[in-house]
């Protein structure tokens, strides 16, 4: 019932903008067009939130003097002008999708719910996928056994996150009844061995 209320108000918010453009260009002159009569308008309170964070930091470090070497710059431009002294990095064996499935059971966990109550699962990354051709979303999706999950992707490189919640967030309040997994996920680079 709260769905439909939902939608029918939806719908009338939908007529009277139409009405409204109408109007404005000439179309119509007077409210007649549309009835609002028996039309009852409220104010639509729906909110999405974040129920839990889950995360994974890889264990490999790269410090700031391989940084610098790698970059054949000098060390102080890492310490002192970006303030990094040191990183976590993967290894050249951690693959984004094992990262997510770890972070993604980590806010199952926190939140106190079960895969199977996850409807939605958004990948974001940088971009950088296990292989080449595949779905990341669709393998975080079976290892964590989220089997009514629609999963997808969101390639943006620094807006990925951002992104993937604005459309988590926009799915969310369209139907009411789904629970989203949003991941954002980084990967720029495993760990370089140094000359």
């Amino acid at each position: 019932m709260q769905h439909k209320n939902q939608r029918q108000i939806r719908c009338s918010l939908y007529l009277q903008s139409l009405y409204s453009f109408q109007q404005r260009r000439g179309y119509v002159t007077s409210q007649s067009f549309f009835d609002f009569k028996d039309i009852s308008f409220t104010m639509l309170k729906e909110t999405v939130g974040i129920a839990s964070i889950g995360y994974y930091i890889p264990s490999g470090i790269l410090t700031s003097k391989e940084m610098a070497k790698l970059a054949d710059l000098p060390e102080s431009v890492f310490t002192e002008k970006i303030g990094i002294e040191k990183k976590p990095i993967a290894e050249t064996n951690e693959h984004p999708s094992e990262m997510g499935t770890k972070a993604a059971l980590a806010a199952i966990e926190q939140a106190g719910i079960t895969p199977k109550q996850i409807d939605l699962i958004a990948y974001c990354a940088a971009g950088d996928y296990d292989y080449r051709f595949w779905s990341p979303a669709a393998k975080i999706q079976d290892n964590i056994g989220a089997e009514h999950a629609f999963a997808f992707e969101i390639k943006n490189f620094c807006n990925s996150g951002n992104l993937g919640i604005h459309i988590c967030r926009n799915m969310l309040l369209t139907d009411t009844e789904l629970s989203a997994l949003s991941l954002l996920l980084w990967r720029i680079n495993s760990k370089v061995p140094v000359q």
